[in-house]
């Protein structure tokens, strides 16, 4: 993965010669479960969120010791089996870091990690979404892409933090530094997750209704077919967040 990921960067720097002046957008989806005793320590996702304020962590429960409903939990499962099944030659890491839904790593590499954000944030610049939330409504406005293509439209909400799980009696949490935030670290944790549909590149306006759950923030994102590459992104943080940043 390294040798494919240094391939990556030199490619990219050979057919896209200077990087993009634009602002950039890295969304960096960690898949993980349960029995994963090697998510990465709350201090090193600390520290790499304050080194990149332009990426968005989130990180995605198949199971846990989180609060989750069965729903969410059964979403980030097949959003990770799609990329598996579309990817081919995807393997399988506790936890499998994506970013911008085009090149994935394990999370537990932390420069490894490091440099393929480095790269996104050089070369890879989603579009905008504009994103506000007014009278309990997430209301966003589609850009008019400059690549034209059949996309799918993704909504996700997250919470900074949750509450754990009440473990069996004489049951203890193994590795409590991996996975109990600290020190106002934001966990970041997928709450709920719906493909909103098909979307072609168009300007276009789209409302949701949030009055039947309360998140700390609200991403939109327009992804290429077969789960490929992020076109398209917004966020919305709630103010706590924001000032908190």
């Amino acid at each position: 993965m390294r040798i494919l990921l240094f391939i990556a960067v030199l490619m990219l720097g050979l057919c896209q010669g200077a990087p993009d002046s634009r602002a950039s957008f890295v969304l960096m989806e960690s898949f993980a479960g349960r029995a994963c005793l090697d998510l990465p320590s709350v201090a090193y996702m600390q520290t790499l969120e304050r080194q990149n304020p332009d990426v968005l962590i989130l990180n995605c429960y198949t199971n846990g010791i989180y609060n989750l409903n069965s729903d969410v939990q059964d979403a980030c499962l097949f959003r990770l089996g799609d990329y598996e099944t579309h990817r081919g030659n995807m393997i399988a890491r506790n936890p499998t870091v994506i970013l911008n839904g085009l090149y994935d790593m394990a999370g537990t590499y932390p420069n490894l990690v490091r440099s393929g954000i480095k790269m996104v944030e050089t070369y890879m610049h989603p579009q905008t979404i504009s994103v506000n939330v007014l009278d309990r409504t997430l209301q966003a406005s589609l850009p008019d892409l400059t690549d034209k293509q059949d996309l799918t439209l993704w909504f996700i909400a997250y919470n900074r933090q949750l509450a754990l799980m009440e473990l069996p009696e004489g049951a203890e949490i193994q590795h409590p530094d991996y996975i109990l935030p600290e020190a106002g670290h934001d966990q970041n944790i997928v709450t709920y997750m719906k493909k909103l549909g098909p979307w072609a590149g168009t300007p276009e306006s789209i409302s949701i209704p949030l009055e039947n759950f309360e998140a700390d923030g609200y991403v939109i994102f327009a992804q290429a077919q077969n789960m490929g590459e992020i076109m398209a992104a917004g966020v919305y943080k709630s103010r706590s967040i924001q000032s908190g940043m």
